[in-house]
């Protein structure tokens, strides 16, 4: 079996071996850097849907650019910040419009973005975003349309969840094919991973889409 280079890369000024190659929110959750996450999972390629793993990359013309952690990978040379006034507050505009999807039957899912969000009050010069919302929003309350539910589902082979919609309006929906009997069956996978507890049965259950009745 192959030996993984190792490289550095510097975490908040402090360099840190690594394996080259790995994603970078594996990296730092191994190394046990404090950054949030709601739609990552380690087994799967990255989302980029919560935005809550913002960090800063210093780029090559010494400019440090926003970034999702889960769409990175170590490599060398990285320099990265995953804590400073602007991250606080991009992770709290984040937080803020997760906050508008709950309630949430996982109460540690409000109390981490409240932490966010009060991680950025603290520094002086932050401004609460203004937050706009359809009052037609598409999805109930408690979704906070990760995907996750969408992934395993397509994983282990059934196909039946899938994104409707886009912008305000964008919600996950059920595929009901009446030639298939066994459409969602009694894996409950979906709400294994399930970052909010909003499923608590099954996909079927969960989410119905009027366009496949």
């Amino acid at each position: 079996m192959p030996v993984k280079s190792r490289i550095q890369i510097i975490v908040d000024g402090i360099p840190l071996r690594v394996e080259a190659g790995v994603p970078l929110l594996a990296t730092l959750k191994a190394q046990d850097v404090a950054i949030p996450t709601l739609c990552y999972h380690p087994q799967w390629e990255q989302q980029e849907r919560c935005s809550l793993c913002i960090v800063e990359v210093l780029t090559a013309q010494g400019i440090w650019k926003a970034a999702h952690a889960c769409s990175l990978y170590c490599e060398p040379n990285l320099v990265i910040r995953v804590s400073s006034d602007c991250i606080h507050s991009l992770r709290a505009w984040a937080a803020r419009l997760l906050l508008a999807r709950g309630p949430f039957r996982d109460s540690a899912v409000a109390r981490t973005l409240h932490d966010i969000l009060d991680a950025a009050s603290a520094d002086p010069d932050y401004q609460e975003p203004p937050l706009i919302w359809s009052e037609n929003r598409a999805m109930p309350a408690g979704c906070i349309l990760c995907g996750r539910c969408i992934t395993i589902c397509r994983k282990i082979g059934k196909n039946k969840l899938t994104f409707l919609g886009k912008g305000q309006r964008l919600t996950i929906s059920y595929i009901n094919d009446h030639a298939d009997k066994a459409a969602c069956g009694k894996c409950h996978a979906c709400s294994l991973v399930c970052p909010t507890a909003y499923i608590q049965s099954n996909g079927q259950a969960a989410f119905s889409a009027k366009l496949y009745r």
